[in-house]
């Protein structure tokens, strides 16, 4: 049977490195709730080189100029998901989307975009 990988892109904006530590491993431990459907693979942070969905433009033209440090400094955490199939990738969404919102609530002024997909993997490539 082919496995379905699910993928979470988080940004996390307005994050210090020591915080994105915390929130990592904070939502590594959230995550265990969505067992024993699906598994979560790993959770990781790093500084993204690009800034492809240009999120430094839109919050300076929202926001202003920022003298927050960390202000434009992008971070991605990354989720991994096996499945059996059965869960849908909007339920799935909405799951993830729930639990981080959640954690993300601790650190005040932290913003965070979520981005979802999902890619088949044959039994021969595993």
């Amino acid at each position: 049977m082919n496995e379905l990988k699910k993928y979470v892109e988080e940004l996390v904006l307005y994050a210090t490195p020591e915080q994105i530590e915390t929130i990592s491993k904070t939502l590594q431990k959230q995550f265990v709730r969505l067992a024993p459907h699906l598994f979560v693979q790993g959770v990781t942070g790093q500084p993204l080189e690009e800034d492809e969905m240009g999120l430094k433009d839109y919050w300076q033209q929202q926001f202003g100029e920022s003298n927050n440090p960390y202000a434009h400094v992008l971070l991605r955490v990354d989720f991994l998901f096996t499945s059996d199939g059965t869960t849908k990738l909007d339920v799935l969404s909405m799951q993830v989307y729930s639990i981080v919102s959640e954690v993300m609530k601790q650190f005040e002024g932290v913003e965070h975009f979520s981005s979802f997909s999902e890619e088949t993997v044959p039994d021969d490539k595993r």
